[in-house]
């Protein structure tokens, strides 16, 4: 049994911990920086580009309440001189989340593979398997953000700028924006057509 079996006994983790794990890394891979940074942690391999996005998401999905932790906070002091001014911040690597709480938040994030979903990762759908020779990045955008989006109860607005907002927020991880960051819009609106289920357009009607 090697350190991932173990990270399975857990019900809990911090957010430098998850973060580690969602992009299927261990764990003790994680350091503290000695010159600071965004979050203050990073994995020294090809993968911290990749750690350091999933834990600033965990961190800004914690001060939103997307996800319910325990939180643990740090004053810091940001700002020049005479500007400075104290500011309480998460400490990541003492916040914790429970695995429940996380698996939600992430399958509402359209991601249902990895360390967190062993059942799913062996038999997972050819077409939304990435390392299937015949991966469609943007067919597996419309079905994840289908998948996202239909399981919410209450859309404030239509599907099809529901399924557009989620598109954007994830629009890297299907090849829908460029190394800059910048949305392909006219891809983004393609597959929220697809993934579209009303047809009449608008907003939900308020059951009366």
């Amino acid at each position: 049994m090697d350190e991932l079996d173990f990270c399975r006994l857990a019900d809990a983790f911090t957010l430098t911990d998850a973060a580690a794990l969602i992009i299927d890394e261990l764990p003790s891979k994680v350091r503290l920086s000695d010159y600071g940074g965004d979050t203050g942690f990073y994995i020294n391999n090809e993968n911290n580009d990749k750690f350091k996005v999933a834990l600033q998401a965990l961190i800004n999905a914690v001060n939103r309440g997307s996800i319910p932790a325990d939180r643990k906070i740090e004053m810091i002091v940001v700002g020049v001189h005479p500007y400075q001014r104290p500011e309480n911040r998460i400490k990541p690597q003492e916040t914790t989340v429970s695995v429940d709480d996380l698996k939600t938040w992430l399958e509402s994030r359209g991601f249902r593979t990895g360390f967190f979903f062993p059942e799913n990762t062996n038999d997972q759908i050819d077409y939304l398997n990435p390392k299937h020779p015949r991966y469609a990045p943007k067919l597996a955008a419309a079905v994840h953000a289908w998948q996202a989006i239909s399981d919410e109860i209450n859309l404030k607005s239509s599907p099809k700028q529901a399924l557009e907002k989620w598109l954007r927020e994830n629009a890297a991880q299907y090849g829908l924006a460029d190394d800059e960051g910048k949305h392909n819009e006219t891809a983004i609106e393609e597959c929220s057509k697809v993934a579209n289920w009303s047809q009449k357009g608008g907003a939900p009607k308020t059951p009366g």
